[in-house]
C-alpha cells in the first residue's frame, strides 16, 4: 500500500545517503558521487545530499560541480560551518588552479 512505498522509500533514501557518508569517509570520491545522486533522485536531504556530493567533486578536481553543488547547500543550510569551510578549499583549489593555468599560457605565448 502507499504508506509501506514510503517507508520504502524514505529507508532507500537514508541507505544511499549512508553510502555516501561511507564512500566519503573512504576516499572513494566516485562512488560518493553515485551514492549522493541515487539519494538525490530517492528523496534523501537535499543540503546534506549536495553537501556531501560537492564535497567529493572538490576532491575529484571538479571544481565547477563542486561549486554548483556547495552554493546550493549554502543556500540550503546557511551558515552550516562545514559548508563554508569546503567553500573556502573551493577558493583555494580555484585560485590554485587559475594560477597553474597562467603560467602554463605564459609559457605557451610568452
Amino acid at each position: 500500500d502507499e504508506e509501506q512505498r514510503k517507508e520504502v522509500d524514505a529507508l532507500t533514501a537514508q541507505m544511499h545517503m549512508n553510502k555516501a557518508m561511507c564512500y566519503v569517509k573512504l576516499e572513494k570520491w566516485d562512488r560518493g558521487i553515485d551514492a549522493c545522486t541515487h539519494a538525490l533522485d530517492s528523496g534523501a536531504d537535499k543540503a546534506k545530499c549536495l553537501y556531501r556530493r560537492g564535497t567529493c567533486y572538490l576532491q575529484s578536481g571538479l571544481l565547477d560541480k563542486a561549486e554548483t553543488d556547495l552554493e546550493q547547500a549554502s543556500t540550503l543550510m546557511p551558515g552550516d560551518a562545514n559548508i563554508q569551510r569546503e567553500l573556502k578549499m573551493l577558493a583555494a583549489k580555484q585560485k590554485s588552479a587559475e594560477s597553474k593555468a597562467k603560467k602554463t599560457y605564459q609559457k605557451m605565448f610568452g
